[in-house]
């Protein structure tokens, strides 16, 4: 069976595709130097959903 191969306009829209999330972004880029506690990452992120921190870093 053939995968379908999705189609992006610009890449930016590539890279969100994947990457994910609308936070997930903002988590990489905070892990990129060091790695840290959630409750470090919910004070640097404040307006993230706990829900939507959890999934971003399973």
């Amino acid at each position: 069976m053939k995968a379908e191969q999705k189609q992006f306009n610009c890449p930016v829209e590539a890279t969100l595709s994947l990457i994910g999330r609308k936070y997930k972004p903002l988590v990489l880029w905070h892990l990129k130097s060091q790695p840290l506690h959630y409750m470090e990452l919910q004070r640097l992120i404040p307006k993230a959903p706990k829900c939507s921190l959890v999934s971003s870093i399973i």
